[in-house]
């Protein structure tokens, strides 16, 4: 464990933190910073644990910023992730338990020029109440859901590149061919920018659940592609979706 007060600097290593260990748990109260990782600056096995009330700062790694097979908790702590040559933050489902990334108390993740997505999850994550999640400037998909459910209870900003397309969107959920679901509680928000381009803020594909109580902001980007539906979108009663320079597009999908 690392205690307040203290800090792991790790530079140029294969893994900076590499938690294998069958129900090996690491508790991060301190100053964790991750320079030029070869491979994934953080991975977590299947059945082991993160739990971070500090600091977590990634740098640059050749893959992925995090890769989890676990269960990560950040309690009111703040992950920082920048340039990470795949993805941000891979989180992928256990096959033995669940695993999960929960993002909880005033926790902040932010995720800045991803090399991939910002975010990819295939298993069960939650943004809480008083967290925030921001991803900018991700080569592809601010966040994609390919899998399970991703519940916001708190605040999502994401910023796509002015270069962004249709199929690099700042939330993608679900695919033709596999179910994923994004739920956005009552009063709270998922604010989109989709750039200076062409860029979409939100594509539902055909097997892509969003059902929003609370506010979805969108802006910037294709004014006629903003919003591409081909799966299910469900304004809840109470929810907001504003599109005050661009449209919502439904595309075979249904918009209830």
């Amino acid at each position: 464990n690392i205690e307040a007060g203290a800090t792991l600097l790790v530079l140029k290593a294969n893994r900076g933190i590499n938690i294998a260990q069958r129900t090996a748990l690491l508790d991060n109260k301190g100053l964790i910073s991750l320079f030029n990782c070869n491979n994934h600056a953080i991975f977590l096995a299947e059945e082991t644990g993160l739990v971070n009330y500090g600091e977590i700062s990634i740098t640059a790694p050749l893959r992925n910023g995090i890769y989890n097979v676990g269960s990560i908790v950040n309690l009111s702590g703040n992950i920082t992730i920048n340039s990470p040559l795949n993805r941000g933050i891979q989180h992928i489902p256990g096959t033995i338990v669940p695993s999960s990334f929960t993002n909880t108390g005033t926790g902040t993740i932010t995720i800045s020029s991803p090399g991939d997505d910002g975010i990819r999850s295939s298993a069960a994550f939650l943004n809480d109440t008083l967290a925030t999640i921001t991803v900018t400037q991700a080569i592809d998909d601010g966040i994609e859901l390919i899998g399970d459910v991703f519940t916001n209870h708190g605040t999502i900003n994401l910023t796509c590149r002015d270069a962004a397309t249709a199929v690099s969107p700042g939330l993608a959920v679900g695919t033709s061919t596999v179910a994923a679901t994004f739920i956005n509680t009552s009063n709270n928000s998922l604010n989109i920018y989709a750039g200076t381009g062409n860029g979409t803020s939100i594509h539902i594909y055909g097997m892509g659940e969003v059902s929003n109580f609370g506010t979805i902001d969108v802006s910037g980007g294709s004014s006629t592609l903003n919003i591409i539906n081909r799966g299910l979108l469900t304004n809840q009663m109470g929810g907001t979706i504003k599109l005050d320079d661009s449209r919502l597009t439904n595309n075979q999908g249904t918009f209830i």
